[in-house]
């Protein structure tokens, strides 16, 4: 069997816990393993667990490279290394759960036309010229009432966490769907190829 990445989120922590294992059973064992071990007392279940197996596992290239040791157990982030390093659910935590947070900040807009974004900047200013930059390239004028609001880089799970993987890398920009129909972190007048195969 191929070991895929799980994210495991919990209610009372922010940070998923990343799991690698062969199927989903084996994920519940560890992850109740590891919260008995770390965190006696609190529940044993994670709320939602999100699989990366695949296509979603070749897009996130460090999870998949983590993946590819054949090791079963629980993620840990690595700074030296600038990657996962995998450890049993009952050994000491030997690194962070997560890779640390960069300058870059996840913004989210809402507009009252309909047009809204995620948007990564390095602060408000950037992220409104950075919307208003993609709003005049795709409609040719700037947009109308918008909101923005910082959120958590913990909202990007499942099929939205390659943005947190541009956030890691500090790229700014907007999301969308890049050539490969990947969701990424973009330049703002990013054109996609058309007619490929």
């Amino acid at each position: 069997m191929t070991i895929k990445a799980f994210e495991c989120t919990r209610f009372w922590d922010a940070v998923p816990v990343t799991i690698f294992a062969n199927d989903l059973d084996e994920v519940e064992q560890l992850y109740r393993t590891w919260v008995e071990t770390h965190h006696p007392g609190q529940r044993g279940e994670p709320d939602m667990v999100y699989p990366y197996g695949g296509d979603r596992l070749e897009v996130r290239l460090h999870l998949d490279a983590a993946a590819a040791l054949n090791t079963i157990g629980v993620g840990y982030w690595d700074r030296a290394k600038h990657a996962w390093i995998i450890a049993g659910a009952e050994d000491p935590m030997p690194r962070d759960l997560a890779p640390p947070e960069g300058r870059v900040s996840f913004y989210q807009i809402e507009s009252d036309e309909g047009d809204d974004a995620k948007v990564f900047a390095m602060s408000f200013e950037e992220a409104t010229a950075l919307y208003c930059e993609w709003h005049r390239d795709r409609w040719g004028e700037n947009p109308g009432w918008f909101t923005i609001h910082k959120r958590s880089r913990w909202r990007l799970m499942g099929e939205l966490a390659t943005l947190r993987d541009g956030l890691a890398a500090e790229i700014a920009g907007v999301a969308g769907w890049d050539n490969d129909g990947v969701l990424r972190i973009l330049p703002p007048d990013f054109e996609p190829v058309l007619g490929r195969d």
